[in-house]
């Protein structure tokens, strides 16, 4: 008898209710020195070891999804982190999306470290993006060639002209981001036409 009311008791959350509690639960300290950008930073093997015993805990299943896209003749490393409820299966997920330009050169390393370093970083503000913390001081980018983040770039003129064919009022995206129109980045531009474009599939 205890035990069905302390069952009736129990607090069921809901996927989305479950992750604001994770975002106001995750403490993680900038407590990495690079001596080559000269800032502090959050390394992704750290800030996955804070993160799952948050995701046990609200048993939460996490995994990343990465892809390769290219604009002007660059490779893009898109990275999705994916969050599924383990207690309500068919509640949907929840979705983070991060980017990183891959280096055209960087000294020492090869072909596949290139795009490891650019699948961490982006992997790195997917996990920005899902758990509401900024990683704007610790960007992987110096002036040394290496990764890029896509959220200080400019719309290029590729975009605005893509956007245009789409149907897609910029106008409409800086309310969104309630920003003014001349604030919008590559990122934020890249995310409109990506959602149209899956729109129209």
């Amino acid at each position: 008898m205890e035990e069905e009311i302390r069952n009736e008791e129990k607090e069921e959350l809901t996927l989305y209710e479950k992750l604001a509690r994770i975002q106001s639960e995750f403490h993680l300290a900038k407590n990495e020195y690079s001596e080559y950008g000269g800032f502090y930073y959050r390394s992704l093997e750290a800030i996955l070891a804070q993160l799952k015993p948050l995701l046990l805990k609200y048993k939460i299943f996490m995994r990343f999804e990465d892809d390769i896209e290219e604009h002007l003749d660059r490779a893009y490393l898109v990275s999705k982190v994916i969050a599924y409820d383990l207690e309500i299966f068919d509640e949907g997920a929840i979705v983070g999306i991060g980017y990183a330009r891959e280096a055209i050169e960087k000294k020492k390393f090869d072909d596949s470290q290139l795009t490891g370093s650019a699948t961490t970083y982006a992997r790195k503000e997917a996990l920005s993006a899902f758990l509401l913390f900024q990683d704007e001081a610790d960007a992987d980018q110096q002036d040394g060639g290496e990764v890029v983040s896509l959220e200080a770039q400019e719309v290029t003129d590729e975009q605005r002209a893509e956007m245009a064919e789409l149907g897609i009022d910029i106008a409409k995206v800086a309310i969104y981001y309630r920003k003014n129109v001349d604030e919008l980045t590559y990122s934020e531009i890249q995310k409109a036409i990506n959602i149209k474009k899956g729109a129209l599939k």
